[in-house]
């Protein structure tokens, strides 16, 4: 496995991103990155894997590998060399964001050198924080203002910032004491999301984990920060909420959608939660 690099150190003051492609996407069947990508490789792109199984090799000779698993982060870069293949039977998942980081050098804005940035490979000890800064990037980055644009650049120059200091990097105990439970959790995370509507049944679905229901709630908050069963509602209300605001589903169709039985229970739960009922959300978005 690929070490991570100490950072050379950045001051964010002397720098600026400019945000490239991005997306969230499962990979096809068939699916490698091979030496035709990397020949493309004109900027930097990130890479967050919250699903499936894969290996990442950083040469042709593939002495240095790396298995791909939720919380691997890869800080690629031109001129590197990064063959990877997913496990077909549990495909991944990875968010990607494509960027440039420059500092001025000699009154004009030049893409930072490799020698000063941190290494290629993370560990994240928070994929769930990770992944929510770049759900806000990239939903930030896809509207026409300016200001979104700018205010999507400046928080993921932050998230840079996080990896650099080492302070997003799991702990080395942690890594030793707790590695299989929090990717079990991470793994857990993730198919609760993908399967909404039958999370109404969370204890079947923890059960399945292999763990006691109370010690997977307590693996849970300590991987993410929140109980199975909240972690639950704000993933389902804030699924809810997207589909208020980019499909023509009624409240009725949503709350069905995501598994709710009493599209009254649905609708005081948003309201609890995000200060006003599903229609009045609608006709604000």
């Amino acid at each position: 496995m690929a070490d991570r690099l100490p950072g050379m150190g950045f001051d964010a003051k002397g720098l600026r991103v400019r945000l490239g492609h991005h997306g969230r996407v499962r990979t096809e069947p068939g699916w490698r990155l091979g030496e035709k990508w990397n020949a493309g490789l004109r900027d930097y792109d990130l890479w967050v894997v919250w699903a499936g199984r894969g290996i990442v090799r950083f040469d042709r000779a593939g002495t240095r590998t790396l298995p791909l698993r939720p919380g691997i982060c890869l800080w690629m870069r031109p001129g590197g060399l990064y063959l990877a293949d997913h496990d077909p039977e549990r495909p991944l998942g990875v968010t990607y964001v494509h960027f440039r980081l420059e500092e001025r050098r000699r009154g004009a804005w030049r893409m930072l050198p490799a020698a000063r940035l941190p290494g290629e490979v993370h560990e994240l000890s928070d994929l769930e924080y990770v992944e929510g800064v770049l759900r806000r990037v990239r939903q930030l980055a896809a509207r026409p203002e300016a200001q979104a644009q700018s205010v999507a650049e400046t928080l993921f120059l932050g998230l840079l910032m996080d990896l650099e200091s080492g302070l997003l990097q799991a702990p080395a105990t942690d890594r030793v004491t707790a590695r299989v439970h929090r990717r079990v959790c991470t793994e857990w995370a993730q198919r609760l999301r993908e399967e909404l509507p039958a999370a109404r049944a969370l204890s079947g679905l923890v059960s399945r984990s292999g763990y006691h229901p109370d010690h997977f709630a307590r693996l849970f908050r300590q991987a993410t920060g929140e109980s199975p069963r909240d972690f639950v509602i704000r993933t389902r209300l804030e699924k809810a909420a997207m589909l208020l605001r980019e499909s023509e589903l009624t409240v009725t169709e949503v709350a069905e959608r995501l598994g709710y039985r009493n599209v009254h229970f649905f609708s005081r739960q948003f309201r609890e939660r995000l200060g006003r009922p599903p229609s009045a959300y609608r006709q604000g978005r």
